[in-house]
């Protein structure tokens, strides 16, 4: 599952076209798979065409929308996908309706989290690069979020819900990271 923003500016000229970044993530070898939603970089870019490239290389991008895939002897599981980042309150009950499946909520912004409804079993986002620049004693010095540090990075749990924020691969705006490793999260989820 990937979490948007695969070009990092606004400008054909000063990213890899999106289609050659598409090609490569068609590459990715996934059971049930490869989903995806859009972040801000690719709505200023150019969304409809990203949306495109992806798709001709097998990703699925939802925006606003449910896949329900069959994972094993008619065993089923939701993952959701919300638009670029708050979506409407009509939005989050539409999209995310209770329906007694294991339900992944993918989010570009985890801004969201608040309004996601407790049945989602787990809510994956980025957006905010875990800070990029994080100074030791101090902590990051910049999140692009509505809740400060809150969703920088990492597993947060509140009440019964859960969400992990993926510090990504790239940067955003200054392309420096520090004290603040790019990262793949990689997710093992046990049948019980």
């Amino acid at each position: 599952m990937l979490g948007g923003d695969f070009v990092n500016c606004q400008s054909y000229k000063c990213t890899l076209h999106p289609q050659k970044i598409a090609k490569e993530i068609g590459n990715i070898k996934a059971k049930y798979g490869v989903y995806s939603v859009l972040g801000n970089h690719d709505y200023w870019l150019d969304a409809n065409a990203i949306r495109q490239f992806l798709s001709q290389y097998n990703v699925t991008v939802l925006i606003n929308q449910n896949s329900c895939i069959n994972i094993s002897n008619n065993r089923k599981l939701c993952i959701s996908g919300f638009d670029c980042f708050s979506p409407s309150e009509d939005d989050i009950n539409e999209i995310l309706k209770p329906n007694h499946l294991p339900t992944i909520l993918l989010s570009h912004s985890p801004d969201v989290f608040p309004e996601v409804p407790d049945f989602v079993d787990l809510t994956l986002a980025g957006h905010t690069h875990g800070s990029q620049i994080n100074i030791p004693f101090y902590g990051p010095i910049f999140v692009p979020s509505d809740y400060g540090t809150k969703y920088a990075a990492g597993l947060i749990k509140e009440k019964n819900k859960k969400m992990i924020v993926s510090k990504g691969i790239g940067t955003s705006s200054i392309h420096i990271r520090f004290n603040c490793l790019p990262e793949i999260v990689v997710i093992d989820f046990v049948n019980k």
